[in-house]
């Protein structure tokens, strides 16, 4: 077909030799965009809708997958090594452009490449011939890879790491050996590969990596053939899977990598002293980053700190912002139409730096915010990394409970245990709500941990089933669920507080109980107030038909309720309680007569709660709002006094003991009095 430089040639066929050739040959009219077999037909209609593809090369047995919408005529039949494929030309709809291929035809497009999604929507990244050949070049000299190495590519084509391998290989004349996504999948598989072939390179990720056997990766780390292994794409291993895998008579060159799509492919490179690594006590790498840096940037790079104030930073805690000339890509990113070509990118990633050096703390989207406080989901899955039985664990946050997935080989590994080595190393309000133990942990198609997939395995299967809960469940259940937070048996005249738990322990208690007992508020002033018989007694009190009955849960609607009409001025309370709305079912009207006396706006939301005060015979309110704003109202509605804080106002304001002072916290991390 005629094309030019600005042409995008789609790719539809398993990864190996035919597929290098093709993408050898499609770069000499223009740039190529390979399609992966493993897209649902969903994926692969949205990227034909936002990609111009004219002309498809696909393999003859994935024809029928092509919507039907884009099929147009068969060009020509091709066969490679008793192959079959075929050139397909599609059906492409003017009004369907989102992108003008004119703002790349100046630097001549490489390649396009779809970014997986797992931080939002997909983006498509357009690369351009001096983006990549940099990575190439750099690589060359960092690795100093010459005609006899072997280059075994972990990544599979849709991942631009395995750009990198197949023309870091072709470009200086070493052996490549590319892989199926079938094989990257069957760990025995591979590691026979890797046994029969002397690897000499290889770039993988670190979950990829986990799914070898310790003895393997041990053996492979001895094989004096192997000269360097890269991490990248995710955070890098913990010292203690390093201190299983490596001899330090090892030979072997660890690198760390740190880069995202929208830059083409890496940015940073940090040669790992592993001997030190290994060697440093435990206390010192366990902590809320990984404690080795991301290194120097590769050529044209620049890396900036952007604090949150939006100011470049040179030590302390930001985010990490790329920039560069020549590794410029087009970005169409529909969560940021103005991205663009051309502006310094937004990773997405926390990063901290001494001074001296930059470490990846975690993706910003990794950091939530529960009962005030803000917890790192990744801190908690490194310090589960360093039990030795733990292989790989990922975090997750759904309906207001952390849940931490940890995969073990062995078979002798509890939920107790883990959360015994969690408190030792966590503060009590980091820990997670729960503990799930997996032989393994499932995969995206880039080889790193699917987060989603653990997301929407979370469902009523990990919590009781029951519509109607019975208090004796609970009152079997209670020691268990003591013993989880404070570590021994109970004892009828202990305390949860004096025991050594605290308050934010007791919300989780009390949440964790909550579908047995729907009066949430009891639960818990129990818990903090009284003896643990006190709370066993309350159990077994529930034993009987509950008062109470359950209208929702986790969103969903158990049970249809019919509320008065609003004309009649009906008024019956509703519990919000951990996830749940329950009604009494012998709840009497509510006095009718309610009316607003007056409002005061502070402008923005208010998430707190009003602190109200009498004192001889008066009546102050305090409140504080997102505007921040807060102020002193009087009973009638009148300001007594306003002040404008530095940054939002979340929590409620509390009063001191002598009644004299009114503290409030503020978001700038100030308390104010």
């Amino acid at each position: 077909p005629n094309t030019n430089v600005d042409t995008v040639v789609g790719l539809y066929c398993d990864a190996g030799i035919p597929a290098v050739v093709f993408i050898l040959s499609i770069l000499r009219v223009g740039g190529f965009f390979y399609l992966s077999p493993d897209l649902t037909k969903h994926e692969l209609n949205g990227l034909l809708e936002r990609v111009i593809v004219k002309y498809v090369l696909i393999q003859n047995t994935y024809q029928d997958r092509i919507p039907e919408k884009f099929k147009s005529k068969i060009l020509t039949n091709i066969e490679i090594l008793n192959v079959h494929f075929s050139l397909i030309c599609l059906t492409v709809s003017e009004s369907s452009v989102q992108l003008n291929l004119e703002v790349m035809a100046k630097d001549s497009l490489a390649y396009v490449v779809s970014t997986s999604g797992t931080t939002g929507f997909p983006k498509i990244v357009y690369v351009n011939h001096k983006c990549i050949t940099q990575n190439i070049e750099d690589f060359k000299s960092i690795f100093d890879i010459m005609v006899d190495d072997t280059i075994l590519n972990l990544s599979p084509l849709h991942f631009d790491p395995s750009i990198v391998d197949i023309f870091l290989a072709l470009s200086y004349g070493a052996r490549l050996i590319i892989l199926s996504s079938y094989i990257l999948k069957k760990p025995l598989t591979l590691e026979k590969v890797m046994n029969s072939n002397p690897i000499s390179f290889m770039q993988t990720t670190p979950t990829l990596f986990r799914t070898l056997k310790p003895k393997f990766i041990q053996s492979l780390l001895r094989n004096e053939n192997l000269k360097t292994l890269a991490f990248g794409g995710e955070n890098f291993p913990s010292q203690a899977e390093f201190r299983v895998w490596f001899n330090l008579s090892s030979k072997v060159k660890i690198y760390n990598l740190y880069g995202l799509t929208e830059m083409s492919c890496w940015a940073m490179y940090h040669n790992v002293d592993v001997n030190q690594f290994v060697s440093a006590k435990l206390e010192e790498n366990i902590g809320s980053y990984c404690p080795i840096p991301l290194g120097k940037p590769l050529t044209d790079v620049e890396i900036h700190l952007i604090d949150k104030f939006g100011n470049k930073i040179s030590k302390g805690e930001g985010q990490i912002f790329l920039s560069g000339k020549r590794n410029r890509c087009y970005i169409d990113d529909p969560d940021n139409p103005d991205q663009g070509i051309g502006n310094d990118i937004k990773t997405g990633d926390i990063g901290y730096s001494d001074g001296v050096n930059l470490f990846y703390v975690e993706r910003s989207d990794n950091i939530i915010k529960r009962n005030a406080c803000k917890i790192s989901l990744l801190e908690i899955e490194i310090v589960s990394q360093y039990l030795k039985e733990v292989r790989e664990s990922c975090g997750v946050y759904s309906d207001n409970k952390i849940i931490l997935f940890v995969s073990s080989p062995l078979n002798n590994l509890s939920e107790e245990k883990v959360n015994n080595h969690l408190r030792r190393f966590l503060l009590p309000w980091k820990l997670p709500d729960r503990v799930i133990i997996k032989k393994s942990l499932p995969l995206n198609r880039n080889f790193k941990v699917d987060r989603k997939s653990l997301l929407n395995s979370i469902t009523s299967a990990n919590i009781p089933k029951v519509l109607k809960p019975e208090g004796k469940d609970l009152y079997r259940l209670l020691p268990a669920l003591w013993k989880e937070f404070i570590g021994h048996h109970p004892e009828d005249e202990e305390n949860f507080i004096t025991s050594g738990g605290n308050s934010l322990q007791a919300v989780q208690l009390s949440e964790k109980i909550h579908f047995y007992i729907p009066d949430n508020t009891m639960v818990l002033q129990t818990i903090i107030n009284n003896k643990y018989k006190d709370l066993l007694k309350l159990a077994y009190n529930n034993s009987k038909e509950s008062d109470f009955e359950i209208l929702q849960e986790n969103g969903k609607f158990i049970k249809p309720y019919s509320c008065s009409s609003i004309k009649k001025k009906g008024l019956f309370k509703v519990h919000h309680n951990g996830g749940q709305s329950v009604v009494s079912k012998k709840f009497k009207l509510l006095n009718e007569n309610l009316f607003v006396k007056w409002t005061v706006c502070l402008d923005k939301c208010i998430d707190s709660s009003p602190l109200i005060l009498e004192s001889k015979n008066k009546i102050r309110i305090f409140i504080g709002s997102h505007s921040h704003k807060f102020i002193c109202i009087d009973n009638f509605g009148k300001i007594c006094w306003k002040i404008n804080l530095p940054d939002r106002i979340e929590s409620s304001a509390v009063v001191s003991s002598s009644g004299d002072a009114v503290y409030i916290g503020c978001y700038d991390g100030y308390c104010i009095v």
